[in-house]
């Protein structure tokens, strides 16, 4: 609750879904299962649930870069649909680190002491029987899985019996068991609701009240209903202004400020009808991402330079002298580029045999299957 100290914490209880590595794996759909579980556990009524027993409105989740729980794919996408339309949320946020900063992963901080009980405890494998034959073999896989259950059980009593911070830690041993995939929601109602970014997916209703009732007061404090991007300011003798150099802010000032800035890109890649795929300097790598011109900012003198419109030109040649010397200039620029940039390979042939002199103009109509030695055909008009 707004103004109460303990309502924000950096600790709290801890759960633990032990499952078998053999039976089962770390995917989208085993965490959505166990964030279901977390939000039916006594210990976290307080943190997860209100007075009335409903989830409460706003969920914000940090999870690690891999291909299990980053927002950027979309199974995990997908259950997280799931979980805003399930419990009624306001808004989910799910949040990821940047490459090499797993580390600041507050679940990370639960390994050291989780880690330190295991020392010196032997799980045993073959409580109910062996299920393995003289060279290590599974002979028997119902056998195997009872023995897995049982080693599963025994670490979560260990795990169980454990306080970090003050908090209770539970632990539980879940059998192999996948749900459905949940079905993606149509593109009218992902684009109203749905923000996605590098690092930050957000899911916010919409101020449709035929769609969507807000159970809190969070659009209050988002006119926008989705989070500003972060902004580097600076201070200037007249103003805030946006700037490299400055420093970010903090998200009660960013939003105070309502900075709206533009994107400037190490350079343009390609161009899509209103849209331009930028390459952006992300710390030691680059990213590859398509935004609308709007928000970017790339001076005009080198948008001729740096763009290239990927979109289909027309069909007719005035002069083929002067096209074969632009296009041999475009492609011999296109080699030199990164492989992240958008690529332009052409091949070209020309029968000269069939006229003494080169038509007035070409016209191209592109096969669906080029022929050996051939990208496309030509006719003479």
């Amino acid at each position: 609750m707004l103004g109460q100290p303990q309502a924000v914490g950096y600790s709290g209880p801890t759960f633990i879904a032990i499952r078998s590595g053999k039976h089962s794996s770390s995917t989208a759909n085993t965490h959505a299962q166990d964030f279901e579980t977390l939000l039916e556990l006594e210990e976290f009524r307080p943190l997860a649930k209100t007075d009335h027993g409903l989830v409460k409105p706003v969920v914000i989740m940090t999870v690690d870069g891999g291909p299990d729980e980053n927002p950027r794919y979309q199974k995990v996408i997908g259950f997280a649909i799931q979980h805003f339309k399930r419990h009624d949320l306001d808004a989910l946020f799910i949040a990821t680190n940047a490459p090499g900063r797993s580390a600041y992963n507050r679940v990370e901080r639960r390994m050291a002491p989780l880690s330190r009980e295991l020392a010196g405890l032997i799980l045993p494998h073959d409580h109910f029987g062996s299920h393995l034959d003289e060279r290590g073999i599974t002979i028997d896989e119902q056998l195997e899985r009872y023995n897995f259950e049982f080693a599963g059980n025994v670490l979560a009593e260990v795990w169980s019996s454990m306080e970090i911070d003050g908090y209770n830690v539970t632990a539980k041993y879940v059998e192999a068991d996948e749900q459905d995939v949940p079905e993606f929601p149509d593109i009218k109602w992902y684009s109203e609701h749905v923000r996605e970014s590098q690092y930050l997916l957000q899911i916010v209703k919409c101020k449709n009240t035929e769609c969507c009732r807000p159970r809190s007061g969070l659009f209050r404090l988002l006119d926008n209903r989705f989070l500003p991007p972060p902004a580097k300011v600076k201070q200037t003798v007249d103003d805030l202004v946006l700037d490299e150099g400055g420093q970010f802010l903090d998200l009660p000032v960013n939003l105070a400020l309502r900075l709206k800035g533009k994107v400037r890109p190490v350079r343009v890649a390609a161009r899509h009808a209103n849209e331009l795929m930028c390459i952006i300097q992300n710390l030691e790598h680059q990213d590859v991402e398509w935004l609308d011109e709007s928000d970017v900012d790339i001076p005009k003198s080198d948008e001729s330079e740096q763009t290239h419109n990927t979109e289909q030109q027309s069909n007719v040649i005035d002069n083929l002298e002067s096209w074969i010397q632009r296009r041999s200039a475009v492609i011999l620029s296109g080699r030199r580029r990164a492989a992240s940039e958008v690529r332009i390979h052409l091949n070209f042939i020309y029968n000269t045999r069939t006229s003494a002199a080169p038509p007035q103009y070409i016209r191209f109509r592109p096969e669906r299957r080029p022929v050996s030695g051939r990208a496309c055909s030509v006719s003479e008009s």
